[in-house]
C-alpha cells in the first residue's frame, strides 16, 4: 500500500458491480450517485481511483455486453448519422467511455465537498456561516 491506508479492491469491485447493474438498466444517473458516495464515505486518492477504474470497467463492459460483437458496427453507425462519415465507432466508443469517467468524476467532486463540509459541521457542531451584517454597498467593496 503506498500512503492511503485504503484498500482498493473492495471499493474497485462495489463500484464495478452497482455500475455495471445500473447501466444494464439503462440507470446512467447511477454512475455520479455511486462517485458521490465512496468519495464522502472514503476519502483518499486511492479510493478515488480504484471508483474510476470500476467505472471505467462497468462501462466498457455495459457498451460490449449490449452491443455484442457489434458494437464498434453500432457505435460507427451512430457516428455516421451524427458526424455524416464513417469509420468513427472508435471514437463514439471513446466519448461514451469518457463522458462515464466525467460522470463519476463530479459525483467524487460533490462527496468529496460533502464529506469536508461533514467534517467541519462535526468539528465544531455548527457550519460555518458567517451572517451578513453590513449593507450590500460596503460588501460589494470586497468582491472587486
Amino acid at each position: 500500500m503506498e500512503g492511503d491506508a485504503v484498500n482498493r479492491w473492495p471499493i474497485l469491485v462495489a463500484t464495478l458491480a452497482v455500475d455495471l447493474i445500473a447501466l444494464s438498466l439503462g440507470w446512467w444517473w447511477v454512475i455520479p450517485l455511486t462517485g458521490l458516495a465512496v468519495a464522502a464515505a472514503v476519502p483518499g486518492r486511492a479510493a478515488f481511483t480504484a471508483m474510476l477504474a470500476g467505472t471505467l470497467m462497468a462501462g466498457a463492459a455495459s457498451l460490449v455486453w449490449q452491443g455484442g460483437a457489434r458494437t464498434l458496427d453500432v457505435a460507427d453507425l451512430t457516428g455516421a448519422i451524427a458526424l455524416n462519415t464513417r469509420g468513427l465507432g472508435w471514437a463514439v466508443v471513446a466519448a461514451t467511455l469518457v463522458y462515464i469517467v466525467l460522470l463519476a468524476v463530479a459525483g467524487a467532486w460533490l462527496g468529496a465537498a460533502v464529506r469536508r463540509a461533514g467534517a467541519g459541521i462535526r468539528a465544531t457542531g455548527v457550519a460555518d456561516v458567517e451572517p451578513v451584517t453590513e449593507p450590500l454597498e460596503e460588501r460589494k467593496d470586497q468582491h472587486v
